[in-house]
Formats: C-alpha cells, sequence, structure tokens
C-alpha cells in the first residue's frame, strides 16, 4: 500500500497520465482507474487481476518529470519554512539569552 506522502503525491502529480503497468494482464491504469479503498486510501490493486501494483506505482512516482518538479517544489517550500523559522529563533535567541542569564544571576 502506498504512504499518504505518495498517494498526494500522485493525485496531485499524475491524474492527467498513465501511473501503473500489470506485469499480469498488461493493463496500464491512471489514477482514476484505480478505486479508491475503503479506509480512503488509493487502491494500489490492479483493477483487472487485482495483483498488487504498489511498486509500479512507486517506480512511476521515481520517473514522472511532473511529480518530481511538484516534490521539488514541496521540499523548497518546506526547507523555506525551516530556514524562516530558524532565523526567528536565532533572532530571539539573544534576547532570550539575556533574559535567562539575567534571571541566573539574581536567583
Amino acid at each position: 500500500m502506498l504512504m499518504l506522502r505518495e498517494s498526494a503525491l500522485l493525485f496531485r502529480a499524475c491524474w492527467e497520465h498513465q501511473v501503473a503497468h500489470c506485469t499480469r494482464c498488461g493493463g496500464s491504469f491512471s489514477t482514476t482507474a484505480l478505486t479508491a479503498n475503503v479506509i480512503g486510501g488509493l487502491d494500489s490493486l490492479c483493477p483487472s487481476c487485482r495483483i498488487d501494483l504498489t511498486d509500479s506505482i512507486r517506480a512511476h512516482l521515481i520517473a514522472c518529470a511532473v511529480a518530481a518538479a511538484l516534490d521539488s517544489q514541496n521540499v523548497r517550500a518546506e526547507a523555506k519554512t525551516i530556514v524562516d523559522a530558524s532565523r526567528t529563533l536565532h533572532k530571539r535567541a539573544p534576547a532570550d539569552v539575556a533574559a535567562g542569564s539575567t534571571a541566573a544571576v539574581t536567583d
């Protein structure tokens, strides 16, 4: 079964094209052809012969230029958020250290 992040990337980046190929029946499937399971995730079983297509889907995510571009945008956005949070904490640190050192001297 696909991880939540994989499913999300698949639905956001690959909804217009084939994402899995079944080695048993030879079928190729888009995300819309793969049915939703009861838990609400993507059912990674072949609609025709019901073999697991997880490896095929993961191989597609690795090779897909659209998914790679979208995932790299997400990684850059997450990195920017971390850098911004780090800068904010760094700017606060001198004030926090000064307040902490004063408190330590007066205790």
